[in-house]
């Protein structure tokens, strides 16, 4: 079985967007002989990525409208392309 650095794992805990792949990366370091005080942080990292994806709060920033994303609501117009704070000064 290929050893996996501790960035390695970790890095590919932060990549899973789905409880499927954090499911398999659970399984995965399961089946891996590592250092106890390694296995509680990887898998304290799983847990939190789990929670994270499986939390009904949990949403990216390109949810929600705002001027960094592309949407010029009401609430900050300067921001649209073109438009200045001075315009509506």
């Amino acid at each position: 079985m290929k050893e996996y650095t501790r960035e390695e794992l970790l890095d590919m805990i932060n990549k899973a967007r789905t409880s499927k792949e954090i499911d398999s990366i659970s399984e995965l370091v399961a089946k891996l002989n590592l250092p106890s005080e390694l296995k509680d942080e990887v898998e304290m990292e799983i847990f939190c990525q789990w929670d994270m994806i499986n939390n009904p709060w949990y949403h990216n920033e390109e949810d929600y409208p705002s001027a960094y994303n592309g949407s010029y609501s009401p609430s900050a117009p300067w921001n649209a392309p073109g438009m200045s704070i001075h315009d509506f000064i």
